[in-house]
């Protein structure tokens, strides 16, 4: 009786030691997909907001003047730009837009 105990121990504790191996691989596995899909959002963003900062400013500067309400918002997502790590792809032509005159219309 004592040996088939201890033969259903050993069994329990493998079936136990699989079931949770099993368990750990689907969630690191979740883990690398949810991180990946972050991490392109991320770069789709950043991508996004380093396009439109450049099309505004070139607008702006062609323009020759830019409205305060729209530096308000070339700032802004400037700023979201960098909290993604943007690079100086967007900085130059951006402190640029910051020395136009401005105006309220």
């Amino acid at each position: 009786m004592r040996q088939l105990e201890a033969y259903l121990i050993q069994v329990f504790s493998v079936v136990l030691n699989i079931v949770l191996l099993y368990g750990f691989r689907k969630y690191t596995e979740r883990q690398r997909k949810t991180e990946a899909k972050q991490l392109a959002i991320e770069n789709g963003l950043r991508s996004l907001l380093r396009d439109r900062i450049i099309q505004s400013c070139v607008s702006y500067t062609k323009q020759g003047f830019i409205p305060m309400d729209e530096l308000e918002n070339i700032t802004g997502m400037f700023e979201a730009y960098k909290g993604l790590d943007g690079n100086g792809a967007a900085e130059a032509i951006y402190k640029r837009v910051l020395n136009l005159p401005t105006s309220n219309a």
